[in-house]
């Protein structure tokens, strides 16, 4: 059975979506959409690829991906059941992840624990883009990066020191803030 076949196909993880057609004589066609990682989600001591729809692929392997961005503040529960609202943030961490990673040149942490108030850590510092407007927040931090990377950031170190923020949620302004 093609509709069967089709149904079991799209319950495996990794496939987004299935189509099996039967084709004379006796034959099963079957195209097959895959989903692609977009991050790692980590969720307590645990860390697991998702897709850009938020979708929950596979624990994470030391062989995977190190260029992948890793999202934080959503726990396994939540995005084994896919709530829309936290489909919706993983999709937004999953966005401001990707313009901010042009921006610097690297992977960032966003932090999607806090709803409304999206916060990212880049060498060493504490990047709060509150929601909404993210290309703009991240195109004045670019102008900016640079200064605030030589006073304050900490280029070779991987975790977040989290001593210093920068705060992007006001239009026009960026403010750096120290001892947070």
């Amino acid at each position: 059975d093609p509709a069967a076949l089709q149904r079991a196909l799209e319950t495996h993880p990794w496939i987004r979506r299935a189509t099996v057609r039967r084709v004379f004589p006796d034959t099963l066609a079957v195209d097959v959409q895959e989903r692609e990682p977009a991050a790692i989600l980590r969720t307590g001591r645990r860390d697991f690829l998702v897709d850009y729809e938020g979708v929950l692929l596979t624990e994470r392997s030391s062989q995977d991906d190190d260029t992948l961005p890793v999202l934080e503040g959503v726990d396994y529960v939540e995005a084994v059941f896919r709530e829309p609202w936290t489909a919706e943030r993983l999709q937004t961490g999953i966005a401001l992840a990707g313009l901010l990673g042009q921006a610097v040149g690297r992977p960032p942490v966003v932090d999607l624990g806090t709803p409304g108030d999206f916060v990212a850590y880049d060498a060493g510092l504490r990047l709060r883009f509150g929601d909404g407007e993210f290309g703009d927040k991240v195109d004045r931090y670019r102008q900016v990066s640079d200064r605030v990377l030589n006073r304050w950031g900490d280029q070779e170190r991987a975790a977040p020191a989290r001593k210093v923020e920068v705060d992007l949620r006001f239009r026009d302004k960026v403010i750096v803030r120290e001892g947070r």
